[in-house]
């Protein structure tokens, strides 16, 4: 999932476990387990891994965006800080050779702040608008972008309650990212079709 919202146009998505591989950074190992899957995972080509997972999206047209996947604020994770999310993930191969994709976390971490750049020199002046823990699905149906003649769909919803930091009191939240890669048809056919929703209520 990483390598496929990391390199497609028009999404703004960073993938923050890359980011902090550059940095030198120690991300925690995953951790395989079979224990809920199928009892020859090798030969059904599922397979279910605990991992971390960090990332963040821009709503352009609502001027805010989302950070995910870290027990830190923006200023903190500019400081260095880092406390990754484990989310439940799986993994399936198909005939075709593209690998499904299933992210999902009960207690995922959202910060949501005004629309910038991802420049530490401007994220730790950016006022939080709302954080909290919300239920997060994610999926791809082919993780690599290279393993079928179809298109390629991929992106996430998240919900929850989250605290807004200038009242205290309590926010609805909800986002959806929606994203498909159409098939290559002709020089200058669409490639992308592609929806951003953050909405705090």
């Amino acid at each position: 999932m990483a390598v496929r919202l990391c390199r497609t146009p028009g999404v703004l998505v960073f993938c923050l476990v890359l980011l902090a591989a550059c940095r030198g950074d120690v991300v925690s190992p995953l951790s395989f387990s079979f224990s809920n899957g199928p009892s020859t995972p090798g030969n059904s080509h599922v397979v279910r891994v605990e991992g971390r997972n960090a990332f963040f999206i821009v709503d352009g047209a609502r001027g805010i965006m989302s950070f995910h996947g870290q027990d830190v604020t923006l200023a903190e994770f500019c400081a260095g800080e880092r406390d990754f999310d484990v989310m439940n993930r799986q993994f399936i191969e198909v005939p075709s050779g593209a690998i499904h994709a299933l992210f999902t976390s009960d207690d995922h971490h959202v910060w949501i702040y005004p629309a910038a750049p991802f420049d530490c020199a401007i994220l730790p002046t950016l006022p939080l608008l709302a954080s909290g823990q919300t239920r997060l699905v994610r999926t791809d149906n082919d993780l690599t972008g290279f393993g079928g003649p179809g298109a390629n769909a991929f992106g996430w919803s998240a919900t929850g309650t989250l605290t807004d930091a200038a009242s205290g009191g309590p926010v609805r939240y909800n986002e959806t990212v929606r994203a498909v890669i159409l098939p290559f048809t002709e020089p200058g056919a669409p490639e992308e079709e592609l929806v951003i929703a953050i909405r705090l209520h």
